[in-house]
């Protein structure tokens, strides 16, 4: 089912967004950024029973946690398979230790995120990893749901990983919010920044994630990707 290069590309993350360089307030800030919102795609993709997406999307959809996270749903979640009767939507639960970091509240801040940026829930577009190629649409949509833990229902990115590119780089939406319509200029290389390089066309896409991030305190993640959709 190809899982193992698909894994292998969040299981390096942090490299993109290391603490040395951002603030937890840049970071928050990027809320603000405007998406390219369009209409709603009208392709809607399946979600099959183990994981395995049909449409424009006909890869295999897995889970991959930092260093400092523990899945408990999916489990076990790697190469030999993951998702098992999904009832059309991936799941996954766990828990995010907090943040380790030094001068808080300064612009010196500097945190683990090397080792503790979080969970991805990710997608190919492909099957064997290939990227989306002449299929690629215009714009897309992840629905999903996330349960509230300590008040918040958490910090989400939408994540695209181009064929070619060394896993450490993404393009990346932060604060994506569920069934937000994006193009894909709205992906950034410093998307905390709201800044970087823009993602220039889906075509050479052979991954897209939802991302929950790592923050101050521990959390536990419990959320669902309910649909994906693309035109």
């Amino acid at each position: 089912m190809a899982f193992r290069k698909s894994l292998g590309i969040f299981r390096s993350f942090a490299r993109m967004g290391s603490c040395t360089r951002i603030s937890r307030v840049a970071f928050i800030v990027s809320a603000l950024s405007a998406f390219s919102l369009a209409a709603a795609p009208s392709a809607h993709k399946v979600i099959g029973e183990y994981g395995k997406l049909e449409g424009a999307l006909n890869g295999w959809a897995w889970v991959a946690p930092g260093q400092q996270t523990t899945v408990t749903f999916p489990n076990p979640c790697n190469e030999k398979g993951c998702f098992k009767n999904t009832g059309g939507k991936l799941c996954t639960k766990g828990h995010i230790n907090a943040l380790t970091c030094t001068n808080l509240g300064t612009p010196q801040v500097s945190c683990n995120w090397d080792k503790n940026w979080g969970v991805v829930l990710g997608m190919n577009p492909g099957a064997e990893h290939m990227p989306w190629g002449t299929s690629a649409p215009m714009h897309v949509a992840v629905d999903y749901t996330s349960a509230t833990q300590g008040g918040t229902a958490g910090h989400y990115r939408l994540n695209a990983h181009l064929a070619g590119d060394p896993y450490s780089k993404q393009y990346c939406i932060d604060d994506y919010t569920p069934g937000a319509v994006v193009q894909a200029s709205d992906f950034k290389t410093q998307c905390w920044f709201n800044t970087g390089d823009k993602l220039p066309t889906f075509r050479a896409v052979d991954t897209l994630g939802l991302l929950r991030v790592s923050e101050y305190a521990p959390v536990d993640f419990d959320f669902c990707v309910t649909g994906i959709s693309t035109d």
